[in-house]
């Protein structure tokens, strides 16, 4: 996904459809969803499910640049895991000695988009946790 100033609407709605489908198949909560996605305060599960049947994403840069990161993050632990799902989505929520014991989970809730950047950064090759 390339972040530009607005998308079509079509394409929010299929965002938000993979979007959601990409955090629940890293088993995390409702609460941890709505955290990564930067939705606003107070945002109910029920959100999470309109996204399933065609509200599209927020377009503003900030969704958008969580979106992006969160996608970029799938397809690199994915390309780490390409024969076996599990272990990718297992691996975000699995505390590593690069993390400092932390998951990859927790630094992008702890730390929000730069975080993100973060772990993609590892994931890149581009960033030296040890």
């Amino acid at each position: 996904m390339c972040i530009r100033d607005s998308m079509t609407t079509e394409r929010r709605m299929d965002l938000a459809q993979t979007l959601v489908r990409v955090l629940r198949n890293w088993e995390l909560t409702s609460e941890q969803q709505i955290e990564l996605l930067g939705l606003p305060e107070g945002t109910r599960a029920r959100a999470l499910n309109k996204f399933l049947v065609g509200t599209p994403f927020p377009d503003d840069y900030d969704s958008l640049m969580r979106a992006n990161y969160l996608l970029s993050i799938q397809n690199a632990v994915s390309s780490l895991f390409p024969h076996n799902a599990t272990a990718a989505n297992y691996w975000m929520t699995t505390p590593s000695h690069y993390f400092a014991d932390h998951t990859p989970l927790d630094i992008m809730l702890n730390e929000g988009t730069e975080g993100m950047r973060r772990v993609l950064n590892y994931l890149n090759g581009d960033e030296d946790w040890g």
